[in-house]
């Protein structure tokens, strides 16, 4: 049976998903063999296929055919012959690789997703490192999922995901270069965790670093008590311990206690007046967080805000790596609802930072302006800073915050999430009326006046991309704006490459009446 061009054409997208258009032609206008194991046809009946049935994983065949292999839409076709899978037994088996501190916000996440979808989660504990969650329709008591979680380090879980072990990989670090995906889908960062008998109450990023690589060995170096810091810290492969040691390029010395999760480091430390550990955010126990101070930065807590735009220096994203290969269903609905606002208090509840949007008024930012004013100089004078409070006034800063991969033009992958959400809330009609403001921030390095010219580079290159990412949008509806302030603004010092980065960002600013939800963080 031949199809005519003009009805094919109409059909090849969703019949023929990622092929290229050449095949798409070649099936269009051949005259299809004669059945061998399996016949996909057109749910419209008007194109046939045969092949061979290599592979099915619930959402996709692939089939060996005479023009290659082909990865099909399995609700785009129907199947006949020997070799089509029987689609009522077929149970998606998946893995997913995720540092150990991190279940809590699998399980929580999974556990509302079936909730929302009527169906019922069954646990099974197969190891101190694995677990997996069956999800099963009641109605029928048909299972619907197998997901098993591999509690590893991030390199395991990301060679396990490459490997083809694992069909994602959760991991605390944004990495460069790799094939397939990678989605931010919530926030964390690592704190500074003492006793809450220490009367500390921040450190600095240099010295942080110091007392982490054993080059600091006493409190009274920090300007505290005379008595030796009891180092504490995670099992070296551990997802977190990586994640910091990246982030201050130390390794953590070798006298540290290790623990082998972060509920007994927690203890650990809450126990030690002398102690000191770098932790998440979300497992700080009976511990006392400190804040990052810096002679040229006012000290930044790490409060769900300061996460959300990144201010808190050590923030750290969790970025969801997905295969280049198609998903099973099941699993493409699970991470499309997590990426979605309706999952932002699943994630607050299992304690962690969300992606939603809060806003920030000018008046509530005294701090950073006070300092901005007190440090300003030869480079960055008074009347500049005048300059831009009063183009900022009546303005909220929210908390989305872009910032770029190192040494290129290209966003990190918590920037493109904010992209993507502030693109759907633009044409969604959120933000009518109102004005947005990419501002521009640079570090301190170089001349001002070409951190000033950088700064503004980067403000247009991110409206662009939220325009680009907006093709729905009525520009009548809303303005966006681009302005750069260059280093008039630091929120970190640049005496370390994280404190750097944390300066070089674009900030979001609104103007105008709005009805952008807040997340109420």
């Amino acid at each position: 049976m031949t199809a005519t061009p003009r009805r094919a054409a109409t059909f090849a997208a969703p019949f023929l998903c990622r092929c290229r258009a050449a095949i798409a032609g070649a099936l269009c206008c051949a005259t299809m063999a004669s059945a061998q194991d399996v016949t996909l046809t057109s749910r419209d009946g008007l194109i046939t296929l045969s092949g061979t049935m290599e592979s099915y994983d619930g959402a996709y065949y692939r089939v060996k055919t005479s023009y290659g292999l082909l990865t099909l839409d399995g609700q785009g076709v129907r199947c006949t012959g020997p070799g089509c899978p029987d689609l009522t037994a077929y149970i998606p088996d998946l893995t997913i690789a995720s540092p150990t501190g991190t279940a809590r916000l699998w399980v929580t996440l999974i556990e509302a997703f079936a909730g929302r979808s009527g169906f019922t989660l069954q646990h099974v504990v197969q190891s101190d490192d694995a677990f997996q969650l069956i999800v099963t329709d009641p109605a029928d008591g048909q299972v619907l999922a197998r997901l098993g979680f591999a509690l590893a380090d991030s390199d395991q879980g990301l060679a396990d995901l490459q490997s083809g072990k694992a069909d994602l990989a959760l991991s605390l670090q944004l990495l460069a270069g790799l094939p397939g995906s990678a989605e931010v889908i919530a926030l964390d960062a690592a704190v500074p965790l003492v006793a809450q008998s220490n009367p500390m109450v921040a450190i600095s990023l240099p010295d942080l670093a110091a007392v982490l690589a054993g080059q600091i060995t006493n409190w009274q170096q920090l300007g505290a008590m005379d008595a030796p810091i009891v180092l504490h810290g995670l099992m070296p492969g551990a997802g977190l311990q990586r994640a910091v040691e990246a982030r201050l390029g130390v390794t953590l010395a070798g006298t540290a206690i290790r623990h082998d999760s972060a509920e007994a480091l927690a203890d650990a430390v809450a126990a030690d007046p002398w102690a000191l550990a770098v932790t998440s955010l979300a497992e700080l126990g009976n511990g006392k967080a400190l804040g990052l101070s810096g002679p040229c930065a006012f000290a930044q807590s790490a409060t769900a805000v300061s996460v959300k735009t990144g201010d808190y220096p050590l923030s750290l994203p969790l970025v969801l790596y997905a295969p280049s290969r198609p998903l099973p269903l099941v699993l493409r609905d699970l991470l499309a609802w997590i990426a979605s606002p309706a999952a932002e208090p699943t994630v607050r509840a299992a304690g962690f930072v969300d992606l939603g949007t809060d806003r920030i008024g000018l008046a509530a930012q005294g701090d950073r302006l006070a300092h901005a004013i007190t440090a300003a100089g030869d480079e960055v004078d008074l009347a500049s800073l005048q300059t831009m409070v009063a183009a900022l006034a009546g303005a909220e800063r929210l908390t989305p915050t872009f910032r770029f991969l190192p040494g290129t033009g290209q966003l990190d992958p918590t920037s493109q999430g904010a992209v993507a959400r502030l693109a759907r809330d633009l044409e969604a009609g959120l933000l009518d009326g109102a004005t947005l403001i990419f501002t521009g921030f640079s570090d301190g390095s170089g001349s001002a006046s070409a951190n000033l010219r950088l700064s503004q580079q980067r403000a247009e290159r991110v409206r662009h991309a939220v325009l680009a990412a907006a093709p729905l949008l009525d520009r009548g509806r809303v303005a966006l704006k681009a302005a750069a302030y260059g280093e008039a603004l630091p929120i970190a010092c640049d005496d370390t490459a994280v404190g750097s980065a944390t300066n070089r960002r674009v900030e979001l600013w609104l103007q105008g009446a709005t009805d952008t939800p807040q997340s109420g963080n």
